[in-house]
């Protein structure tokens, strides 16, 4: 039995990756990239500066201002996993926990819009560590806050980085894969 459950944030608990993508490709267009959907995914989601430094950019100014327009959209974001089961698992004793690769200042907004802060002990967002998934270091860090044991914690992600993040951090990993990404990931892929 699983008593630690973490979970990822965009294209996991909300649905935020058309988000994401439209305002990655009103960014690019202006600079003469109109690159397809598959391809803003690959070199953007989860890749940190990575992402915008291929296309030319500085990373740290690009994100600088595309994160505030990003936020100001993220408020009513609707939910992939709902919170009544969220809630479900703190009554069955479970301990909940956010591993996300996007800034604390994009994931608050809907995390108060639908009153979810109470429900994780924990979260730990992009901003916060020096290494994105696939590296082991975000879940290392909420397992250490939360005192979870490895065998009792689980990981649930979309993403193949959340899984080897799972793996390389030596815990169970589970994939969640909405409809609503099939247009963003290939199944098979990942």
């Amino acid at each position: 039995m699983y008593k630690t459950i973490l979970f990822d944030w965009d294209g996991c608990i909300a649905d935020t990756l058309d988000i994401w993508l439209k305002n990655y490709r009103e960014f690019l267009k202006p600079h003469g990239f109109a690159p397809s959907d598959r391809e803003i995914v690959h070199d953007f989601f989860g890749t940190g500066d990575a992402g915008p430094n291929k296309y030319g950019f500085d990373g740290k100014k690009f994100y600088k201002k595309l994160i505030p327009i990003v936020e100001a959209q993220m408020k009513d974001v609707k939910l992939n996993i709902p919170k009544s089961v969220l809630s479900g698992l703190l009554e069955n004793e479970r301990q909940l926990g956010l591993v996300s690769t996007s800034n604390r200042s994009t994931i608050m907004p809907a995390f108060e819009f639908h009153n979810l802060q109470n429900l994780f002990e924990v979260v730990i967002a992009g901003n916060e560590v020096s290494k994105f998934k696939p590296d082991p270091e975000q879940i290392n860090k909420a397992m250490e806050i939360l005192k979870a044991e490895q065998s009792s914690t689980i990981i649930i992600g979309d993403t193949d980085k959340d899984i080897l993040a799972g793996k390389n951090a030596g815990i169970k990993t589970c994939l969640f894969f909405p409809e609503v990404n099939q247009r963003f990931h290939d199944e098979q892929e990942l």
